[in-house]
């Protein structure tokens, strides 16, 4: 019977981390690593896995392969840290992807849920205005000016999360 090691992950709003093997193991005492072979299930709705592959040829390099549903990596990926998670930055708190695993004796892994817990960044807040994003444009007879703020961060401020400013700008 393997040993499972699945303690998710912890990460930044926006943030990437290595999912390694203190996360992640799969310990069958008679098969190597490079045999243990996950298969991705379903993939993170709110960012992606990426797997590190050599490309050879001429020259050697590293790659980063987004992984789909169907995908496989092996405890060896994990073990030399190539397996990856990046959050897409949006306002969530938590994500997950699904897999099963098997080695080269059928021993299989029933489809497991692996979790990434997301914490919140008090993002800058974004101004807009109607018509122009960064600059007003005067044109000195009725302008109108509309700058609507929002903090759609879940970090609480002293600050109003949300407000309107509205001005009309006459000159003689």
């Amino acid at each position: 019977t393997p040993l499972v090691t699945n303690d998710g992950l912890s990460l930044a709003e926006g943030g990437n981390a290595i999912i390694t093997n203190t996360l992640l193991r799969i310990n069958d005492f008679d098969s190597a690593h490079s045999d243990l072979v996950y298969t991705v299930a379903t993939v993170p709705t709110n960012g992606v896995i990426t797997l590190r592959q050599v490309q050879t040829g001429s020259n050697v390099a590293f790659i980063e392969v987004t992984l789909a549903q169907s995908d496989t990596f092996t405890q060896e990926d994990i073990d030399n840290g190539f397996l990856r998670y990046q959050h897409n930055g949006t306002e969530t708190i938590t994500d997950s992807f699904e897999f099963t695993a098997v080695d080269e004796t059928s021993l299989t892994i029933p489809q497991t849920t692996f979790a990434f817990t997301i914490a919140p960044v008090n993002d800058a807040p974004r101004a807009h205005g109607p018509g122009a994003e960064n600059a007003l444009g005067f044109d000195g007879v009725d302008d109108y000016m509309e700058i609507n703020w929002t903090d759609t961060s879940s970090v609480a401020t002293a600050f109003p999360t949300e407000f309107t400013l509205q001005s009309w700008f006459y000159f003689n």
